[in-house]
């Protein structure tokens, strides 16, 4: 039983995206100058729940940069 080349080629782009969306969000808060605890935190959701994390740290990321800093 041989496996088809796509679906290699699907599992070797799924851990690339997950790595992309986890190194956008470093990314944007390193610009941001958050302090480590906050980087360490989102990346931690970005590891536990993937997309739903991006999601959630996206919501969060322009609404503080829409209506600025309220902590």
């Amino acid at each position: 039983m041989e496996i088809p080349t796509y679906y290699d080629l699907i599992w070797t782009l799924f851990p690339i995206i997950y790595l992309g969306f986890l190194g956008i969000v470093i990314i944007f808060e390193v610009r941001r100058k958050s302090r480590t605890s906050r980087i360490i935190a989102w990346t931690l959701v970005q590891l536990l729940f993937p997309i739903i994390g991006f999601i959630i740290w996206g919501i969060f990321f322009f609404s503080e940069k829409r209506f600025g800093d309220k902590g």
